[in-house]
């Protein structure tokens, strides 16, 4: 059951992180400000989020491949 716990939160987070990276790419359509980088600033927020998500994910998934040879 643990082993099914750790795959579903797993798989939340990638969810998630492809939800923030989806709704980030529709917001750098508009022509919000402020902005950074030439992108409205929540967009910018959303991208760095994600991309955060998705190194922590993959971390977590590397130490675990560690552990278990």
């Amino acid at each position: 059951m643990n082993s099914v716990n750790h795959m579903v939160n797993k798989l939340t987070v990638g969810i998630v992180s492809a939800g923030l990276l989806m709704a980030s790419s529709l917001l750098c359509t508009t022509q919000m400000s402020p902005q950074f980088f030439g992108i409205p600033a929540i967009g910018f927020i959303g991208y760095m989020t994600a991309i955060g998500l998705g190194i922590w994910l993959l971390i977590t998934v590397l130490k675990e491949r560690k552990y278990r040879k």
